[in-house]
Order: C-alpha cells, then sequence, then structure tokens
C-alpha cells in the first residue's frame, strides 16, 4: 500500500500498489489519481520520499510513505510570458511539460492592442488540432471556455471551424458536465462546423445536444440549414433535415430560403435533398440583396445559373414551370433563351412551359429573344414546338433606357407596377412592336432569317417601336446593310413596293410616281435637300429595278 501525507502529517489518501506496480511511469499515475482527492494538477504536485523528490518518469516496486507538496505558479518574467502559446502553436509536447512542470500557468493573460484577450494556449492548440497538446492544457487546468478576441471564441469554437474532429471529442469529454450550461458556445461551435462543413465534428456537437434552433452573434444570417444548402454541404443539410430545421424558413433581409440558396448555387444533391423533404418548389425568395434578385423561384434560380440537373430536380417535384418570378416578371422559358441553355429550352418544352408567355419588362417572348440574338438552336427548338412565329415582342431595353425614349409624359410607373412587373396599356402598345423576323433581320442573323422564312414568317409583316411600327423586314435589310438577308427575303417574295411606299414618304417623297421615274432616270436628287436618308429610298428603288430587269 502506498499511503501519501500532507507536510503537516495528515494522511491524504493510501493507493494499492498493484495499482501503480507495472506502470512505467508509476509517479505520473499516482499524482493524477491524487489530483482528484486534493484538485491540483499533477504539474503543480511533488512528491518526496524523504528527503528525496520522485521524478514522475519513476516506477514504484514497494509499499512506501510519501509527502507531497502543493507548489503555486511560479512568477513568469514578461518576455517569456509567450513561452506557453508557442510551445502550444508550434506541438512541442515535451518542451510545454516542461514549462507546466515549472510550473506555470497554463492560462496567461495576454491582450492585443485593443485591450482584447488574445488566444489561450489552448485556442491556439486546439486551432492546430494538436491533441496532445490540448490533452497536457486540460490536465493543468485550463479553462476550456475562456473566451478572446472581439468574436468571443473559445477552444471547442476554433477546434470545430478548422474541423478537429479528435480536438472537439477531448473538449467534450473532459468534464461533460461543464457543458450542460453552454448552450451558445455549442451552437457557436456547431455553426463554425456547418458553414466549413466539418460533418464529424457536426456530428460530435449534435451528439452533445447542441442546438439547431438557437440564435446568437455566432450563427450565420441565413441560420445553420440556410448556410450549409448555400455552401452545398449535402450530409449537413440531411443532418439538420433530420433534426427538425425548418426547410422553408426566410433568412436575410432580402428574404432567402434554404432552396433557392442551393438552385442558385448549383448544388443539385442539396435540392434533391430539400425537395425529398417537401420543401416549397415555388415559393418566391432573395437571391441576393441586389434588389434585382427579389422574388426568384428556385426554379428561375436554376435556370439562370443553366443547372440541367437542379432544373429536372425540380420539375421532377412539379415546380410550376410557367410561373413568373423577378421584379419584372421573367419566366423560366424566357430566361432559358435568354441565356442560351438550348437543354433547358427543349426540358422546359416537354414539361408544358408555354412556348409563346411574354416575361421580362418589355413584354418579351422566347422566340423574339433567341431570333435577335441570333441563337439558331433554340429558334430552332421553338420553332418545332410551333411557336407563333409572328408574334410581337417588346425586345430587352432597361427601364431606364425605355423611360429616355418614352419620355415623362409617358413613363409612369408606380413602385408597386415596377416591383409586380406590370406595364400599363399606353406603354405596352409603344413597347411591343418588334417581330421575330425583324429582329433577326436588323441583326443580321442569316441563318435564323432562313428558319422563319422556312416556318412561314409574314415577310412583310412591318415592326418597331416607340411609336415607329412601320418597318419592314426587306426595308431594315437594306438599311443595315445585311445583304444576305435582302436576298433571301426576295427570295422569299418579300413586297418590295410595300416597302417603298412606306419608307419613302419618312425621307420626304410624297409622290411615288414622279420618285419611280426620277429614280429610273437618274434625277439628281440632292441628299442636304431631300435629307440625309435618300440612299435609303434609292437603295430600296433599285432593288426593285435589279428584281424586275
Amino acid at each position: 500500500m502506498l499511503r501519501v501525507f500532507l507536510m503537516d502529517g495528515r494522511q491524504l489518501a493510501s493507493v494499492p500498489l498493484e495499482e501503480v506496480f507495472d506502470q512505467a511511469f508509476a509517479v505520473r499515475t499516482l499524482k493524477r489519481r491524487l489530483q482528484s482527492v486534493c484538485g491540483v494538477p499533477r504539474f503543480r504536485q511533488r512528491l518526496l520520499y524523504g528527503q528525496d523528490i520522485l521524478e514522475d518518469c519513476a516506477g514504484l516496486s514497494e509499499p512506501l510513505d510519501l509527502h507531497l507538496i502543493l507548489l503555486p505558479f511560479c512568477a513568469v518574467p514578461l518576455g517569456e510570458v509567450e513561452q506557453i502559446v508557442t510551445a502550444a502553436r508550434s506541438g512541442q509536447v515535451s518542451e510545454l511539460e516542461s514549462l507546466l512542470q515549472q510550473p506555470r500557468h497554463p492560462d496567461p493573460e495576454l491582450l492585443d492592442a485593443r485591450g482584447c484577450r488574445r488566444s489561450s494556449a489552448l485556442a491556439v492548440a486546439s486551432s492546430q488540432g494538436h491533441v496532445e497538446i490540448v490533452s497536457l492544457l486540460l490536465e493543468a487546468g485550463a479553462d476550456k471556455h475562456r473566451d478572446f478576441g472581439t468574436a468571443s471564441l473559445t477552444a471547442i469554437g476554433e477546434a470545430s471551424r478548422h474541423g478537429h474532429a479528435g480536438v472537439v471529442r477531448l473538449l467534450l469529454e473532459s468534464g461533460m458536465e461543464t457543458w450542460q450550461n453552454r448552450d451558445g458556445e455549442l451552437h457557436m461551435a456547431l455553426s463554425l462546423a456547418t458553414m466549413n462543413g466539418h460533418v464529424v465534428t457536426f456530428c460530435l456537437l449534435l451528439d452533445a445536444r447542441a442546438n439547431i434552433h438557437m440564435r446568437t452573434q455566432h450563427t450565420p444570417e441565413k441560420g445553420l440549414l440556410g448556410e450549409a444548402c448555400t455552401q452545398g454541404h449535402y450530409h449537413i443539410v440531411r443532418l439538420l433535415l433530420a433534426e427538425g430545421a425548418d426547410k422553408n424558413e426566410a433568412f436575410g433581409t432580402y428574404g432567402g430560403t434554404p432552396l433557392g440558396a442551393a438552385s442558385v448555387n448549383g448544388h443539385s444533391d442539396v435540392v434533391r435533398a430539400l425537395t425529398e423533404a417537401r420543401a416549397d418548389c415555388d415559393r418566391t425568395c432573395g437571391l441576393s440583396p441586389d434588389s434585382r434578385s427579389r422574388d426568384w423561384t428556385p426554379l428561375g434560380a436554376a435556370i439562370r445559373l443553366g443547372s440541367l440537373r437542379t432544373t429536372h430536380i425540380l420539375l421532377k417535384a412539379r415546380a410550376d414551370v410557367n410561373k413568373p418570378f423577378g421584379v419584372y416578371g421573367e419566366t423560366p422559358l424566357g430566361t432559358a433563351s435568354v441565356y442560351g441553355h438550348a437543354q433547358l429550352v427543349r426540358l422546359l418544352l416537354e414539361a408544358g412551359a408555354n412556348k409563346d408567355d411574354e416575361f421580362g419588362f418589355c413584354a418579351n417572348t422566347p422566340l423574339g429573344t433567341a431570333s435577335t440574338s441570333g441563337d439558331v438552336e433554340i429558334v430552332s427548338i421553338l420553332l418545332q414546338a410551333r411557336a407563333d412565329v409572328d408574334r410581337k415582342f417588346g425586345g430587352r431595353e432597361s427601364p431606364m433606357l425605355l423611360g429616355s425614349h418614352l419620355g415623362d409624359g409617358v413613363w409612369q410607373m408606380s413602385e408597386c407596377d415596377r416591383a409586380s412587373g406590370e406595364l400599363n396599356e399606353q406603354i405596352k402598345q409603344r413597347l411591343v412592336g418588334w417581330t421575330p423576323l425583324g429582329a433577326a433581320v436588323r441583326a443580321g442573323h442569316s441563318d435564323v432569317v432562313t428558319l422563319l422564312l422556312q416556318s412561314r414568317a409574314d415577310q412583310d409583316q412591318t415592326f418597331g417601336m416607340y411609336g415607329d411600327t412601320h418597318n419592314t423586314p426587306l426595308g431594315a435589310a437594306i438599311a443595315h446593310g445585311q445583304k444576305q438577308c435582302e436576298h433571301l427575303l426576295l427570295q422569299a417574295g418579300a413586297d418590295k413596293n410595300r416597302t417603298l411606299a412606306l419608307y419613302a414618304p419618312r425621307h420626304g417623297f410624297q409622290n411615288l410616281e414622279l420618285l419611280r421615274s426620277g429614280l429610273q432616270a437618274d434625277f439628281p436628287f440632292d441628299p442636304r435637300a431631300k435629307g440625309p436618308l435618300l440612299h435609303l429610298v434609292r437603295s430600296i428603288w433599285g432593288c426593285c429595278l435589279r428584281e424586275c430587269s
């Protein structure tokens, strides 16, 4: 039997010899046993046998009477205060053991220039994942709940942020009862594990009953589920849903949702997990604080990103394929056409999207958009779906540009109208004037012109905007020098006389018969007298003459 006495002669403990006999560090083991009795870490204990101090590595092979001395922490020169933190950061186990044996306090008070606590040795070791160092500091009595910095982080927060599951487990196991009233600290650690996608750490904290619903200064603005969805941490999303997280909870000042965040970032696995949990597929949300990103649907966000897989998942979950979204009333099919996502256009049409629905601030159409941009593949897909080849649309001008064209007297739109994307009839009549063929000709997209003419587009239908709707495809081709489009239109039987009749009066030629005779005789019109666009009229009539000869 080993008997341990205090220096005043009182017996502190008696330990059976066989409990420490066969251990290499018998004295260290005995000190650890005594810590539970005297409440002082082994680093401050000294065991004496007679006049000799027993080293921690010494063995104990026979019954002895020992005396225990309890030492206070030693004074440390100012220049050496940081030595413990330095040893902890670099993982120097033997150096740290030596410093603690002096004995030094494991939590030296260090302040930064702002007067805030600097990281403790335990927090530094935790952030680096040094399990053995953390174990030594905990054994020395380091305060695992001590916070530091303006964010009031603690050791478990640092370990969770960096995903050091071994350190987190060690901190949680070192006195479980001390965590019972530490909901805020556990939630902080859970938030950091969520943001950085550390699944094992997240599970350890859940097992320690960290509260997923709690809100603190460390909780992400998006909440735990919203943050996990934004970052694409699939396994954490599944765990949060299993724990009862609100799958439709709005977050942020702009009203984001978990499904919207996952969709706009292209995290299709997360989208699938949310739809399987029956998240609302049609709930509008904000994608960012930008006012133009308000009131989007998850489907709209996925289409803007061009994510075929996410779009397919949402459609399979019965997302509304025609629901408008955004402040200007975009549609899924319209957005796919604008961004040139041909595969998505095909997928949406197969899902029942309305091929002729107007969308956007200017009442655009999918075919009009594709024709304007010259997207042959999308035009072909829409024509195969029998989109209205002659339906007029309004273009892609911005509200500011439209205001400059329409003038203050006409351009009257309330904030309510602007938010809903509705146009009053007076404005709409002045905007909606383009035709797919006219837009394609003006831009010189001859391949698109060919497709539209093959689908029997009206080659003489007038088009234009802002009240000027007396342009013809042939006139536009000649005016803008689109020779190939001009040739295609003439081959298709475009009415030359109609074009001349529309264009000549606009440039001061009221008497068409006199104009015809003058042009045939090469009458020397003065461009300065008749306007700078006389060459346009000459070109149109010259085209007529060439065709007749």
